[in-house]
């Protein structure tokens, strides 16, 4: 009720001549006539009743009647009549004999739960009579004014939802008159899915509790669609069965709008928070967990539950909890203030974080601390792995060139003498490379880094100083420290292999006795050193290496020693009779010795299938003159026959392989190497394939004589053949 319309009845009330008494009715159920509860009274019912106000404001009316105060008036007599007339508009006349006259009582019933109570004496003459219906008339209408003056909709309506009474502000809210709604169902204008609310609402009344309250949308005669509030009161009649309905509403749309658009701004922060990678995060003063994110899950495994109420400390890496709590402090002072830490996740895991905080303020009273904090252990795994890659070989793990460089300032102290230094060399890295790929060679690095690992002390330095060489900073070790060590690498390289390939390494020393010598002139003396013992022992490890790789191939494939010396014989004889000199004559048992090395690098499978090859196989296959190359050219002993081991599968018409040479493009003894090969494969024989007579040898030479071989050196080759004595004695070297 508005403040105007509070003070209207307060001044009607006072001065009205007839006595006025505001009551709340009182449901007690069980078939119980109602009760009454005194609110307010007038003057006027103070005289005519003879009792105080003070004596009845908040009593029952049940009550009064068994009270000495209400000797003046039958209470019991309006009581019942009130009781038989509670559920409308009423007047009805009583007489009291105590008072020895008639009273006139008009009843209003139009705000909810209120019975208003006016008492008129009756007694007087005609014409007082008359007056005195017209003063309770006027009385009447004020206060039907005072309800048709609020801004509340109030309305009545029957138990079927017709419309019995409605006031201005209802019939001006839908823009209508009263003649336009009375009769009308109350849910007219109620949108059909918003009906259920009124009829669920109402089912819950009964006489114990006669008030509901509901909100729902109506649809303007303009078709704007608004919400509002009611609040429902229930009359029954003796039996507890509903008669009418009284409902005060208000117009609640501008409420709704801002709940709404309040609804869709926290939906939408509340995406927005639950989408960031970051966990948003609150604590109290007390460094308590007040809010956080459910994406707390997916960062640490707690469910957001979990954690509120709960100290951040117990979360935080006690190694990182000084400088966490030294944040917190700060940002209580006023700070905002980010940190780097430790967060300890739910299944034990301690998970690097960043958190940026600042203090949060209701007027000059500091709340607490918001703050964002996201997860960057894959970040700080990255700068580890920065970190440990800009000083460490990531082929070998041990530490690179640059680090060194760097430990070499600070190694270079007089604390730290007598210095030693040693340098190291794998030796035969290139001739593995080019013989079996690079992942040897890596494996091979890998082996000697492990080996130098296990020879040095605790307190050694080791590093990769490039491609094969390896350097050795030994702190406080004189140079007979370092000799034991390089005897102790030497002795381990001894029973070490890598593809039956020996391990060796060539070592060199040197020592900074005192400060006056240059640490990189000591640096250039051991690596001298090396150099020195790698020129000694490089020829006999590199035939190692070879002897080491034709074993091996022996081993998987038909190229075994007597192949090898058939071949040998048949070159001889064809170099002899083109009186080739004694050099090349060397040089020609070198070719045939490693023609077919390059065979290193092909699958047993293959070398030793007895069907024919795929071309995918075959492929292969032809790839063994290109890995030949490589390994006796990375040999500076054998590199002189590497060109002739690239063209010993190149054809005199151009049909060979790997460069399709023609005729005399093809070197000599490459030429020769292949006709003593297809001659000791013919006369020999292979296990998936019989060994030829001699009619059948020459007939194939001839067959391929200008095509696959050279045509003189296969007329020189017949010569032979048709000599008998010559013939056999090939063919018994052969075998």
């Amino acid at each position: 009720m508005k403040e105007s319309n509070i003070k209207n009845y307060q001044l009607i009330m006072k001065n009205m001549p007839e006595a006025f008494m505001l009551l709340q009715v009182v449901t007690p159920g069980g078939g119980r006539p109602p009760d009454y509860i005194i609110l307010d009274v007038n003057p006027a019912f103070e005289s005519i009743s003879g009792i105080f106000k003070d004596e009845l404001i908040g009593r029952k009316m049940s009550a009064l009647s068994s009270n000495p105060c209400s000797a003046n008036y039958d209470w019991a007599e309006i009581e019942h009549a009130l009781s038989s007339v509670v559920n409308s508009d009423q007047r009805f006349v009583c007489y009291s004999n105590i008072m020895e006259r008639w009273c006139e009582i008009t009843s209003w019933s139009d705000q909810a739960g209120c019975l208003a109570v006016i008492i008129r004496d009756i007694s007087s003459k005609e014409a007082e009579s008359e007056k005195a219906e017209q003063d309770l008339m006027d009385s009447e209408q004020r206060y039907r004014g005072i309800v048709e003056d609020q801004t509340e909709l109030i309305c009545r309506f029957r138990p079927d939802n017709t419309l019995t009474f409605v006031n201005d502000a209802y019939c001006c809210y839908f823009n209508t008159g009263a003649e336009d709604l009375l009769g009308k169902p109350f849910t007219l204008l109620i949108p059909l899915e918003d009906q259920g609310i009124v009829v669920q609402s109402h089912a819950k009344i009964n006489p114990e509790n006669p008030v509901v309250e509901y909100e729902h949308r109506v649809i303007l005669p303009d078709g704007d669609i608004r919400w509002q509030h009611w609040v429902d009161r229930a009359f029954f009649d003796s039996q507890g069965n509903v008669t009418e309905y009284q409902a005060v509403g208000r117009d609640i749309t501008e409420r709704k709008e801002m709940e709404e658009e309040l609804r869709k701004s926290e939906e939408k922060f509340r995406s927005l928070v639950e989408n960031l990678n970051e966990v948003v995060y609150s604590l109290d003063e007390q460094a308590r967990i007040d809010y956080v994110s459910p994406n707390v899950k997916s960062v640490a495994g707690y469910d957001p539950s979990e954690l509120l109420g709960k100290p951040f400390t117990d979360f935080v890496h006690p190694e990182d909890l000084p400088g966490r709590l030294e944040q917190f402090r700060k940002v209580l002072s006023g700070i905002s203030e980010y940190t780097e830490y430790r967060f300890l996740t739910k299944d034990g895991q301690a998970k690097w974080v960043r958190t940026a905080a600042r203090p949060v303020y209701k007027g000059n009273h500091l709340e607490g601390i918001h703050g964002v904090l996201a997860d960057i252990t894959e970040r700080k795994k990255a700068e580890e792995t920065i970190h440990y890659m800009s000083f460490h070989d990531q082929l070998t793990g041990l530490y690179n060139r640059h680090f060194m460089e760097e430990e070499m300032r600070r190694l270079d102290t007089a604390r730290q003498l007598p210095l030693s230094i040693i340098m190291a060399d794998l030796n035969g890295l290139k001739l593995v490379n080019d013989t079996y790929g690079h992942e040897v060679g890596d494996e091979m690095l890998q082996k000697a880094a492990f080996l130098l690992k296990e020879s040095c002390r605790k307190e050694d330095i080791i590093a990769r100083w490039g491609g094969d060489e390896f350097i050795i900073f030994l702190p406080q070790a004189p140079v007979e420290v370092a000799r034991s060590l390089c005897q102790r690498v030497e002795e381990a390289c001894d029973n070490s292999y890598v593809k039956d390939i020996p391990l060796s390494m060539a070592l060199g020393v040197g020592c900074k006795s005192d400060m006056d010598k240059d640490l990189r002139m000591i640096l250039k003396e051991a690596e001298d050193n090396m150099y020195k013992q790698k020129l000694g022992v490089m020829r006999s490890n590199k035939s190692n290496i070879l002897t080491t790789l034709l074993k091996t191939l022996e081993e998987k494939s038909y190229e075994t020693e007597a192949h090898t010396q058939g071949m040998r014989r048949v070159a001889k004889k064809l170099g002899e009779k083109m009186s080739m000199p004694g050099n090349e004559m060397r040089r020609l048992d070198v070719l045939i010795t490693l023609h077919d090395i390059g065979k290193i690098n092909i699958p047993e499978e293959i070398l030793t299938k007895k069907g024919s090859l795929t071309d995918e196989e075959w492929a292969v296959v032809k790839r063994h003159p290109e890995i030949g190359f490589r390994i006796t050219r990375a040999t500076e002993e054998f590199a002189h026959v590497a060109e002739d081991i690239l063209a010993h599968h190149e054809n005199w018409d151009g049909t060979g392989y790997p460069r399709g040479l023609i005729r005399e493009e093809i070197p000599l003894l490459a030429r020769i190497t292949a006709i003593a090969d297809a001659f000791e494969v013919m006369s020999r024989g292979r296990p998936y394939k019989k060994a030829l007579e001699l009619d059948e040898i020459t007939a194939e030479f001839k067959r391929c004589s200008g095509s696959q071989f050279d045509p003189q050196l296969i007329n020189l080759l017949l010569s032979f053949l048709e000599n008998e004595e010559i013939y056999l004695e090939l063919k018994e070297q052969a075998f």
